[in-house]
């Protein structure tokens, strides 16, 4: 019964490490 959660958890976590790698690679470009 955990399968919603565990579905907005998972989309959540991808979703900041998608906007965490978009800023290291800006931050990287930027530095450049």
């Amino acid at each position: 019964m955990e399968e919603p959660f565990k579905t907005i958890e998972f989309y959540v976590v991808m979703e900041h490490i998608t906007v965490i790698g978009a800023l290291m690679v800006v931050a990287w470009k930027a530095r450049t």
